[in-house]
């Protein structure tokens, strides 16, 4: 159809702007909304398997961190002298807990193994030559004690083992 004066023409450039702008805003919010179920896509969930990015070695700060030390001696004081084919082991233990569960220095949640065989703790443990101390370390706590165990001659090999209710981390580190 071909306008027959100027004021028809004005008005199919009205139009033809119009349809223009219409169109461009349109194209606008198809692009708009792509980009918006493009992004939701795109997201990855909290719990995915994919491997983290590599960041720089930070130190696990939900354990505890413990070192200890043992001497092998045959009395402890004046008043306990270990029986004919044994020793005292005199176990220190360092303790720092970092981690959110408690850990005691309860002699009696700790296990001795010497030569493969368990030991509990004697009651020599509570001698005031040994100087033990029964509390619970809780977070932020840091703390050196002593425990007393009867053992078999004199071990080769010992390990020293948490058996409290609930545990923590446990990370050995380099204290003595």
């Amino acid at each position: 159809m071909e306008p027959n004066n100027n004021r028809e023409r004005i008005t199919m450039k009205r139009l033809n702007t119009k349809k223009v702008f219409w169109g461009i805003m349109g194209i606008i919010g198809i692009f708009a909304i792509l980009a918006i179920i493009g992004s939701m896509l795109s997201s990855t969930p909290a719990n995915t398997n994919t491997p983290p990015t590599i960041a720089p070695k930070i130190e696990n700060t939900n354990v505890c961190y413990f070192d200890w030390q043992y001497n092998v001696i045959s009395s402890i004081g004046p008043s306990f002298t270990a029986p004919a084919g044994y020793n005292y082991e005199v176990v220190t233990i360092y303790l720092k807990n970092n981690a959110d569960k408690t850990v005691s220095t309860n002699p009696y949640f700790w296990i001795l193994t010497a030569d493969g065989i368990e030991y509990t703790v004697d009651s020599s443990t509570f001698s005031e030559n040994i100087n033990q101390q029964s509390v619970v370390v809780a977070k932020g706590g840091e703390i050196e004690t002593r425990m007393v165990y009867v053992v078999k001659g004199d071990p080769l090999t010992a390990t020293l083992n948490y058996n409290g209710v609930v545990s923590p981390e446990f990370v050995k580190i380099k204290h003595y």
